[in-house]
C-alpha cells in the first residue's frame, strides 16, 4: 500500500494516483452502458515509461550490496510489469470492443496494480536508503564502546581521529534525511536527537580525558570520572537508537503523545534491542572489565522491562515483572563473582547461561506483548489533567452509557495528580486540595456504585454527575492555581544552590569543614534541582497549557536536568579531590555550563506553560508576605531573618522582570512593548536600593531612617509589579477587546407568577365595566400601582375610504355591534390607562407599510380590505401585551388580552391615510369583542357617531364569514404520560442510534454538500433563508386555515423557541458508532467547529464543511451508496477545503503580533496541505478495491485511509483552537475581520 513520509513518494505518487482515477471513472461510466474511449496512446505511454523504470530498477538492483533490496526490488519489477501488461492488453481490447467486460475488468486490474505496484517499488528504495543510514548510526553505536577502553592520551587521540569521520558521516546523512521527510514531528525529533548527540561529543571527549588524567597520576576521583564517561556515552546511545527508531517511521498519529503507553513501550522496546548486543557479549567474556557499558547494559535493560510492564495491566505485567527481578538479581551475583575473579567458576558459566537465556525469553515476550498492544486498539486515560477532565465530563454527561470505564480511570487519576500537587503545597492551601480530592473520589464511588447497579439513568445518578462535573471543574481550578504558586516560589532563585556547590567544589585544601561542607553543598544542589524538575513534570501534567509540543518538552527537559544534576556532582568531587586539575576543572566547568543552559531552556518553557498574569499575581502575594516577615524582623531585631525576606523580594521582582521581557520580544504590538518595557523598568531600578537598604538594617536594625527607607522602598517594589501586572492586561485589553459575554440566563423567580384562572372573565358584557374590573382583584392592584406611571395615547380618527377602496367589499369580516360604552374611548376621547407593569407607552407606533398586494390578491379572486387572524393570548399578564390589545397603537383592531379565549385583529391593506391632525396613521378601528363560535351580522354605528364607517353595504353594516366551531384541542397529558414520555427519551439516550438516523442524516448531508458544491461561489445570507432553512416559497392568496381555538381553562405551555440556521451547512449530526472511525473523526471535528459561529469566520465555515465531506467518505467507504467517481470527488473537495483553510490559517497567523503563537498556528495548518494529498492517493486507491472488497490490500488500504482521515480531522481541529487564540492577538486597527463567536449554550 502507499506511503507517504517522503517527498520524493509523493511527488511520484500524486500524478500517478490523478491519472489511475481517471481511468476508474472511465470504468465506472463504462459500467453504465456507455462505450470506453481509445486509450491506446495513452497505455502506450505508461507502458514506455514502466519499461524504463524496469530497467533502471533491475540495474540499481544489480549494483547494490543490499541484499533486502535484490531481494523486494525484482519482486516490485515484475508487479509493474504484469500490471502494465494488462493495461496494454485492455486498451487493445477496448480498441476493438468499447464495451467489452473482460477489458474493463483488465483495465481496473491494471489500475490497481500500477499504483500499488509503483509504492511498493519506491518503498522498497526508501527503506534501502534508510538502511544506509542506520549502518552508519550503528557503526559510531559500536565505536562508542571502545571508549570504556581507552586509558591514555595517545589512545584518546586515536579514539577521536577515527570517531570524527563516522559523526561526520551520520550528521550528514542525518541532516539530509530530515529536509526530504514529509512529518514535521519527525524531522523536529531527528534534529532534536542530533543536536544532542553532537553537544554531547564534547562533552565524551572531556569525560575520556579526565578518566585518564585522573587515573594516570593515581589521584582519587577515578569511579566519578568513569561514571561521568559512561554517563555521556550511555547518553549518546540512547539518542542514536531514538534516531534509528524515527528513521524506520513511515506514518504519525496526530494525536498520539510521547506520553501515550504505546509510544513508552515501543521507546522501552527500542532501548532493550540496542542493550542486548552489548549484555551478549559481557556474558560471553568470563574475564570482561567489571563496570564496563556490557555489565551496565543488563540492569538498563531490566529498567526498560519495568517501564513497560507499568504501562500493562494483568497476568502480562506480573510475567515481566518477575523476569525482570530474576535478571537483576543474577547479574547482582555475577558481577560480585567477576569482580571476585571468578569469572570463569562453574557457578559464574552457569549464571551467564542462566541470564541469556532469561534475556532471550524477556525480548520475544516484550516484541509480542508491544505488538499485540499496538492492534488492541485499548483506550487509556489522556496523559496531562486537562486531557483527562475532558474524558471525565464526557461520561459525565451520559453515566449510563458503557464507555469501558475510562470516565471512571480518567476521575480517578485526576484526583491522584491532586493529591500529587496537594503534597507539594503547604496550609490551606494543602487542605482545601485534599478536600475537594475527597469530595470527587466520595461522589465518583457513588455513581459508580449506581452505574454498576444500572441506575445510571436514574434521577439520583444524573444529580450526582452534575455536582461531580461542577466539583471537578473546582478541583481543577484549584490545582492550577496551586502549580502557579508552586513555580512562583520554587522557581525563585534556580542558580544560587549550584553557585554554592561550585564554591564549595573549588575550596582550597586545608579550608575548615571543606568535605562537610562539600557534602552540604552537594544534598542541597541535588534537592533543589529534583524540586524544579518535580515542579515542571507537575506543570507538564496537570498545569492549564494543553499544547503537546509544549507539555512534552517539558517533560524531556525535566527528565533531562534529573540525568544532569548527579553527573555535576561527579565533576565536583573530581574537582575536590584534583584542587590543582587543570582537565578537572575544565571538565566541571563543561557540566556546569551544560547544567545552566538545561535550566534556562526548563525555566522558558516553565513560563510559556504558566499564565503570566497569574503568575505575576502570585509573586505579588508572596512580595507582601515577605516585607511582612522584613518588617517583623527589623521589630524584632533579627538581621538573619531581615537578609532572607530582603533577598526574596529581590529575587522574586527579578524574576518579575524576566518575564516580563519574555513577554516583549515575544510580542510585536508596539503599544504592548511600550507599556511593558516602562513598567518593567521601573521595576528593575527599585531592587538595587532595596538591596542596600537591606545591608543598612542588616548591619543595624534599629536605625529608622533605613527603616523608613525600607518601608518606601518595598512598597514601590510591590507597586511596580502591580503596574507591570496591569500594564499587561490593559495592552492587550485595548488592543485586542475579549468578545461580549453571551447573556445570562433569566432566572424563573424573574417571571411573575401566573394570575388565578378563576378571578378572570371575558365576555361582552364585562367590557363595558372598568378596566379594573375586568381584571379582577388583583388587576385593580395592578392599575392603582400603574397609574402613576403610565401615559395616555391619543389615537387618531379613522380616515375617510376611498372610492377604490369602497368597491372591495366581496368578502368582508362581519364585525359585530360597537356596544353604546365603547370599552375604548374614540380620538376625542382620553384614552384608557394601561394596567400591569410600570411602563411609559411611547406616542403613537408610525404606520405600518403596505402589504404588496401580490401576496393576497390573484386576478381570479377580489382583494379583501381586512384579513382575521387569530391572537392567543398571552401567558402573562406583560405591559407589551396590554398596550398591544389597546386599539390603534398598531393601527389594528385587537381584542383584550385575557386569558382564555382567541381574539381576532383586522389588520388593513390599503395604505394609512393622513388623519386630521396631519399624520399618516393606519386606520383607527374601535375594540370590537367577539364570542365564537357565533355568527352575528349587525349594523355598524350611525353617521351621527363620532367614529366613520368605514365600509357600508345595502344593510348599512360589514359582513364576514365566521369560522366553524374548531374543534376541542387535546386534553393536556397527565403525569402518568409525561412519565412514560420522560422514560422513552432516556431510553433513546442509552440505545445507540441506529441505521435508521443516519440514512436521514445521509440524506440531509446529500442535500447541504450538493447546494455547497454544486455553488461554491455563492454567497448565503441570513435573510434569505427561514428560521428552518431554505427560503420560502412565493405566498398565494389563499390564507391559511386558522388554528382551533384553546377551551381549556390552564394556560398552553410556552413553545420553543424556532432553531435558527446560521447557514447552509447546519445538519443534525448523529453521534457515530464504534465501528465507524471516519466518522467518528468527522464528527469530532464537526462538534470543535459547532462552538463556533461560522458567520464572519471563513475558517470556521471551511472546518464546518470539511466535516461534512469527510462524513459522506465515511458512507462511500463503508459502501452505503455511492460511486467510484463521487469517492474520488469528494477526496478533492476536502483537499481544495484543506487549502482554503490553510490559507486562512496563514492570514490570521501572518497578522498575530504574539510571536509563540503564531509559529504554533503556521506549524499546525503545514501539515494540512500534506495530509490532504495523501487523502487523495488514498481514495484513488479505495476506489480500484471497491469491486475487491474483503482481500487483504482492501483491508490494508482502508486501515490507511481511515488513519490518513484520522490526522486530517485532528489537524484541522488543532488549527481552528490556534487560530481562535491567534486571533485575541490581532490588533482592532489592522483590517481583520474575522470574528469568534461562540454560539449561545443551549441552557441561555
Amino acid at each position: 500500500m502507499p506511503v507517504f513520509h517522503t517527498k520524493t513518494i509523493e511527488s511520484i505518487l500524486d500524478p500517478v494516483a490523478q491519472q489511475v482515477s481517471q481511468l476508474v471513472i472511465l470504468h465506472e461510466e463504462a459500467e453504465d452502458g456507455n462505450a470506453m474511449p481509445d486509450l491506446s496512446r495513452p497505455v502506450q505511454a505508461v507502458g514506455a515509461a514502466v519499461n524504463n523504470l524496469v530497467m533502471v530498477g533491475r540495474e540499481t538492483a544489480a549494483g547494490s550490496q543490499d541484499k533486502i533490496l535484490k531481494q523486494e526490488l525484482p519482486l516490485a519489477l515484475t508487479r509493474v510489469e504484469e500490471t502494465s501488461g494488462f493495461l496494454v492488453e485492455a486498451s487493445m481490447m477496448l480498441r476493438d470492443d468499447p464495451f467489452s467486460v473482460p477489458a474493463r475488468k483488465k483495465l481496473i486490474d491494471g489500475a490497481r496494480g500500477i499504483l500499488s505496484g509503483t509504492s511498493a517499488l519506491l518503498l522498497a528504495f526508501d527503506e534501502a536508503e534508510v538502511r544506509k543510514i542506520i549502518r552508519i548510526c550503528k557503526s559510531v553505536l559500536e565505536y562508542l564502546a571502545v571508549a570504556e577502553v581507552v586509558e591514555s592520551m595517545p589512545d584518546l587521540v586515536t579514539f577521536v581521529k577515527n570517531l570524527t569521520p563516522g559523526m561526520t558521516s551520520m550528521s550528514k546523512a542525518i541532516d539530509n534525511r530530515e529536509q526530504e521527510l514529509i512529518h514535521q514531528v519527525h524531522k523536529e525529533k531527528l534534529a532534536h536527537s542530533m543536536k544532542t548527540v553532537k553537544n554531547l561529543t564534547a562533552v565524551l571527549i572531556s569525560g575520556i580525558k579526565i578518566f585518564v588524567t585522573t587515573k594516570q597520576t593515581g589521584g582519587r576521583g577515578v569511579a566519578e570520572a568513569a561514571e561521568n564517561r559512561n554517563y555521556v556515552v550511555t547518553k549518546m546511545s540512547q539518542e542514536i537508537h531514538e534516531i534509528i527508531r524515527i528513521l524506520q517511521l513511515t506514518t504519525y498519529d496526530e494525536e498520539g503523545w510521547d506520553m501515550d503507553d504505546l509510544t513508552v513501550m515501543q521507546k522501552a522496546q527500542a532501548g532493550i534491542q540496542g542493550k542486548l548486543d552489548l549484555a551478549r557479549d559481557w556474558l560471553n567474556n568470563p574475564y570482561a572489565e567489571p563496570g564496563g557499558l556490557g555489565e551496565r547494559s543488563i540492569p538498563g535493560i531490566v529498567e526498560e522491562a519495568r517501564l513497560i510492564a507499568s504501562r500493562l495491566d494483568g497476568p502480562e505485567r506480573e510475567k515481566i515483572e518477575t523476569i525482570a527481578d530474576e535478571l537483576a538479581s543474577m547479574s547482582d551475583r555475577l558481577a560480585k563473582l567477576r569482580a571476585q575473579g571468578l569469572g570463569n567458576s562453574p557457578e559464574a558459566l552457569q549464571l551467564a547461561q542462566g541470564i541469556q537465556e532469561r534475556l532471550d525469553y524477556l525480548n520475544g515476550h516484550i516484541n509480542s506483548v508491544v505488538s499485540q498492544y499496538a492492534h488492541s486498539g485499548v483506550r487509556k486515560p489522556a496523559p496531562t489533567v486537562t486531557g483527562k477532565i475532558e474524558q471525565a465530563q464526557h461520561w459525565l454527561t451520559a453515566p449510563y452509557v458503557n464507555d469501558g470505564g475510562l470516565g471512571q480511570q480518567a476521575l480517578r487519576e485526576v484526583i491522584g495528580e491532586g493529591r500529587k500537587v496537594a503534597a507539594g503545597c503547604t496550609g490551606p492551601e494543602k487542605e482545601r486540595l485534599n478536600r475537594l480530592c475527597d469530595e470527587v473520589e466520595r461522589m465518583t464511588n457513588q455513581l459508580a456504585d449506581l452505574c454498576a447497579k444500572g441506575q445510571g439513568h436514574t434521577p439520583q445518578a444524573q444529580a450526582i454527575a452534575r455536582q461531580l462535573s461542577t466539583k471537578l471543574n473546582e478541583l481543577k481550578d484549584a490545582i492550577q492555581q496551586s502549580l502557579v504558586n508552586q513555580v512562583a516560589e520554587d522557581f525563585i532563585d534556580p542558580y544560587t544552590p549550584l553557585k554554592l556547590f561550585s564554591n564549595a567544589a573549588r575550596a582550597p585544601l586545608g579550608t575548615p569543614n571543606r568535605e562537610a561542607e562539600f557534602q552540604s553543598k552537594a544534598a542541597a544542589f541535588d534537592k533543589h534541582a529534583n524540586k524544579l524538575a518535580t515542579t515542571a513534570q507537575r506543570v507538564a501534567e496537570a498545569g492549564s497549557y494543553a499544547d503537546k509540543k509544549v507539555v512534552e518538552k517539558l517533560l524531556a527537559q525535566s527528565q533531562q536536568l534529573r540525568e544532569l544534576t548527579p553527573q555535576i556532582i561527579y565533576a565536583g568531587r573530581i574537582l575536590l579531590e584534583n584542587p590543582g586539575n587543570e582537565a578537572a576543572s575544565e571538565h566541571f566547568e563543561m557540566l556546569k555550563k551544560e547544567w545552566t543552559s538545561q535550566m534556562e531552556q526548563l525555566i522558558g518553557s516553565v513560563d510559556n506553560a504558566t499564565d503570566t498574569v497569574s503568575f505575576i499575581q502570585a509573586t505579588e502575594e508572596a512580595l507582601k508576605r515577605d516585607n511582612e516577615m522584613v518588617n517583623q524582623a527589623i521589630h524584632n531585631r533579627q538581621p538573619a531573618h531581615i537578609v532572607n525576606g530582603a533577598s526574596n523580594m529581590a529575587r522574586r521582582g527579578k524574576r518579575v522582570v524576566d518575564v516580563a521581557r519574555q513577554e516583549i520580544e515575544n510580542s510585536e504590538d508596539p503599544n504592548f512593548v511600550a507599556k511593558v518595557g516602562k513598567s518593567t523598568e521601573d521595576l528593575e531600578r527599585t531592587i538595587n536600593p532595596l538591596v542596600i537598604t537591606c545591608k543598612s538594617l542588616a548591619m543595624n536594625p534599629g536605625d529608622k531612617a533605613a527603616g523608613e527607607a525600607w518601608y518606601d522602598g518595598s512598597t514601590n517594589m510591590i507597586h511596580c509589579v502591580v503596574n507591570v501586572r496591569d500594564a499587561i492586561i490593559k495592552s492587550q485589553e485595548e488592543r485586542y477587546p475579549r468578545p461580549p459575554k453571551s447573556p445570562e440566563p433569566i432566572p424563573e423567580e424573574a417571571f411573575p407568577p401566573p394570575p388565578d384562572m378563576s378571578q378572570l372573565h371575558i365576555s361582552e358584557a364585562g367590557l363595558n365595566r372598568p378596566l379594573e374590573h375586568q381584571l379582577g382583584y388583583e388587576g385593580k392592584d395592578q392599575v392603582d400601582r400603574g397609574k402613576a406611571t403610565t401615559t395616555q395615547v391619543p389615537l387618531p380618527p379613522l380616515p375617510p375610504l376611498q372610492p377604490s377602496q369602497q368597491q372591495r367589499t366581496s368578502e368582508v369580516a362581519v364585525i359585530p355591534p360597537i356596544p353604546s360604552q365603547p370599552a375604548v374611548s374614540p380620538p376625542s376621547q382620553p384614552a384608557v390607562s394601561l394596567p400591569s407593569q410600570p411602563v411609559a407607552v411611547t406616542p403613537p407606533i408610525p404606520p405600518s407599510p403596505p402589504l404588496p398586494e401580490a401576496i393576497y390578491a390573484t386576478p381570479s379572486k377580489p382583494k379583501s380590505q381586512y384579513r382575521a387572524s387569530p391572537t392567543l393570548s398571552s401567558p402573562t399578564p406583560s405591559a407589551s401585551s396590554v398596550a398591544r390589545s389597546s386599539p390603534g397603537l398598531d393601527g389594528r383592531m385587537s381584542a383584550d388580552s385575557g386569558y382564555g379565549h382567541a381574539q381576532y385583529r383586522a389588520s388593513p391593506i390599503f395604505p394609512s391615510s393622513p388623519t386630521p391632525s396631519g399624520t399618516s396613521s393606519s386606520a383607527w378601528i374601535p375594540p370590537v369583542p367577539v364570542s365564537p363560535p357565533q355568527t352575528t351580522r349587525t349594523q355598524l354605528p350611525s353617521p351621527q357617531s363620532s367614529v366613520p364607517s368605514p365600509v357600508s353595504d345595502m344593510s348599512g353594516g360589514m359582513t364576514a364569514r365566521s369560522p366553524p366551531p374548531p374543534p376541542a384541542p387535546p386534553a393536556p397529558p397527565s403525569p402518568q404520560q409525561l412519565q412514560q414520555q420522560k422514560q422513552k427519551q432516556q431510553h433513546r439516550a442509552r440505545t445507540p442510534q441506529g441505521g435508521d438516523d443516519f440514512q436521514e442524516f445521509y440524506k440531509e448531508l446529500d442535500t447541504v454538500l450538493d447546494s455547497i458544491l454544486t455553488a461554491p461561489d455563492q454567497v448565503y445570507h441570513r435573510d434569505m433563508y427561514s428560521a428552518h432553512g431554505p427560503p420560502r416559497p412565493d405566498v398565494s392568496d389563499a390564507v391559511p386555515p386558522r388554528p382551533p381555538l384553546p377551551q381549556q381553562e390552564y394556560l398552553p405551555p410556552r413553545p420553543p423557541p424556532p432553531e435558527e440556521s446560521e447557514d447552509e451547512m447546519e445538519v443534525h449530526f448523529p453521534k457515530p458508532q464504534a465501528d465507524q472511525p471516519i466518522m467518528s473523526a468527522a464528527y469530532s471535528l464537526h462538534v470543535e467547529a459547532q462552538k463556533w459561529s461560522s458567520k464572519d469566520n471563513e475558517i470556521v465555515a471551511a472546518a464546518k464543511k470539511m466535516a461534512l465531506l469527510m462524513a459522506k467518505m465515511s458512507r462511500l467507504v463503508r459502501g452505503e451508496g455511492g460511486t467510484k467517481k463521487e469517492l474520488i470527488d469528494c477526496a478533492k473537495a476536502i483537499a481544495v477545503a484543506s487549502e482554503e483553510v490553510t490559507r486562512l490559517a496563514r492570514e490570521v497567523a501572518n497578522q498575530c503580533t504574539d510571536k509563540r503563537m503564531r509559529t504554533n498556528l503556521l506549524q499546525v495548518c503545514e501539515r494540512i496541505p500534506t495530509i490532504s494529498t495523501q487523502l487523495k492517493i488514498l481514495s484513488t486507491v479505495k476506489a480500484t478495491m471497491l469491486g475487491a472488497q474483503g482481500s487483504d490490500e482492501d483491508q490494508e488500504a482502508t486501515e490507511m485511509l481511515v488513519g490518513n482521515a484520522q490526522n486530517l480531522m485532528q489537524s484541522v481541529k488543532e488549527t481552528v483552537r490556534a487560530a481562535e487564540a491567534a486571533s485575541i492577538k490581532i490588533r482592532t486597527d489592522s483590517g481583520h475581520t474575522m470574528r469568534w463567536v461562540r454560539k449561545r449554550p443551549w441552557y441561555l
